[in-house]
């Protein structure tokens, strides 16, 4: 659907963000913006008599496409409340989800079975029940049909989970070594994730109590390392390797599990998509083939100002990497930690300039749940001498006189949340950051309360 007026012209979004004409038409608009100081660019999803400015913005370097579209500052509000600039931390694009659902579903969300233990999470366990191979030769046309059809019941996928609590486990375990003296770009990110978490078990989530050898396996067994190479190589070839493995007296054939963060997608059959993902430690790439609907339905644009994380379940199959399942998620650009809205990029940068240390606790699955009554801090700062957490953060997203009746009950919810940060005062700071930071508490280096220090 075009809904972006350009100079008089009408456009898709999708044309515009991935397509290398829509690329030209951004880059020629910020140029003609920066010059004339003059709006050029208006969504119209209220109708074309009531446009909307918005601009082109320049993303980091290494990003296939250079330009994306960003809302202009104090013009939510203005878009349509169907609108997906109305609104940047839902759940699904083109879907109005209520942020304080989300509030709503933390005390009930999946307990987690990782170890924490004084506030160190000290191990971190995957679930999955799909890496095996149960064909050497897969039906391609059966197993995307199904792929296509299966609908989660959950707000995450299982996939989602797995992808959210790899990185940020990593995150975790990069800022609480005391030799690591910043927040991971999104390279040292990777090598943690290839070396130091490669040993987290994945268990199979149907029999999660059972801990014989045939119902787990370990991270670093099926997920992707790139080998040694030159930057921006293709080495697709590398996925093209059966994984073998002798389990008990039988041998199975397990799927290769890949992260990679998202470049491109292009039609190259009526009903197949190539998608190309990069390695962001090596910086090489890699192509990926699957059906298209389930390659749409598995990318979710939800952060126009993030990049985006692909986790998938590749087989082998005519000298290409076909994608068995898939799943993505928006992170912070050329660092790697989730992120669900442009606030939360706002604050997670100021931190990063700051040099504070921080990570977030996964959304999906909650290790924390007990250390907080069920309640998941949006970011949880450091003390840099004990690496331990002395400063819990929430991340607002709407405004204090906001009257709307999502912001109200929003509210409802966020001063409970506050209320029970309050109980906790005694062994940790609280820091609130509100839309355009106006009404927050500056960000400071955070230290242990002396409740902490005993």
């Amino acid at each position: 659907m075009k809904t972006i007026l350009i100079n008089g012209n009408l456009y898709d979004s999708a044309y515009l963000l991935y397509t290398a004409e829509g690329q030209k038409v951004l880059e020629m608009a910020r140029k003609e913006k920066r010059k004339s100081n003059e709006p050029n660019i208006f969504c119209i999803c209220k109708g074309i008599h009531d446009p909307v400015p918005m601009h082109a913005k320049m993303k980091p370097k290494d990003e296939k496409y250079s330009y994306t579209l960003v809302r202009n500052p104090n013009t939510m509000h203005q878009h349509s409340p169907e609108c997906i600039r109305y609104s940047e931390r839902l759940m699904i694009e083109n879907e109005v989800v209520e942020e304080f659902e989300g509030m709503n579903m933390e005390k009930h969300s999946k307990q987690s079975n990782d170890k924490v233990v004084g506030g160190i999470w000290e191990e971190a366990l995957l679930y999955s029940n799909n890496y095996k191979v149960k064909e050497l030769v897969p039906n391609e046309d059966i197993k995307h049909e199904k792929s296509v059809r299966r609908k989660s019941t959950s707000k995450y996928t299982a996939m989602y989970t797995m992808l959210e609590k790899i990185t940020t486990f990593a995150w975790y375990k990069y800022v609480t070594n005391k030799n690591n003296n910043s927040n991971p770009k999104e390279g040292n990110l990777f090598h943690y994730i290839y070396t130091v978490i490669n040993d987290m078990e994945i268990r199979n989530s149907n029999i999660q109590n059972v801990k014989e050898s045939k119902s787990k396996i370990t991270l670093g067994k099926i997920l992707f390392k790139p080998g040694l190479g030159s930057k921006n190589e293709d080495i697709t070839k590398q996925l093209l390797i059966k994984r073998r493995f002798v389990i008990g007296n039988k041998i199975e054939v397990h799927k290769t599990l890949v992260i990679g963060k998202y470049l491109s997608h292009e039609d190259v059959e009526e009903n197949k998509i190539r998608l190309q993902l990069q390695d962001p430690y090596q910086k090489n790439y890699y192509y990926l083939y699957g059906n298209k609907q389930q390659i749409l339905n598995g990318l979710r644009f939800k952060v126009s100002e993030a990049s985006l994380y692909v986790i998938a379940y590749i087989t082998p199959l005519n000298n290409m990497a076909m994608i068995d399942s898939i799943d993505s998620m928006p992170v912070l650009n050329n660092r790697g930690i989730y992120v669900q809205s442009s606030y939360e990029i706002d604050y997670a940068e100021e931190l990063i300039e700051k040099n504070i240390l921080f990570f977030r606790p996964p959304s999906s699955e909650n290790p924390f749940k007990k250390m907080f009554n069920g309640n998941i801090p949006d970011f949880l700062l450091l003390d840099r001498n004990s690496r331990m957490v002395a400063t819990i953060c929430e991340v607002f997203g709407y405004k204090k006189d906001n009257n709307s009746e999502l912001s109200i009950k929003y509210w409802e919810k966020a001063r409970e949340k506050m209320a029970y940060y309050e109980t906790l005062k005694d062994s940790f700071y609280t820091n609130y950051w509100y839309p355009l930071g106006k009404e927050s508490i500056s960000v400071f280096e955070p230290n242990l309360k002396k409740k902490q220090r005993k």
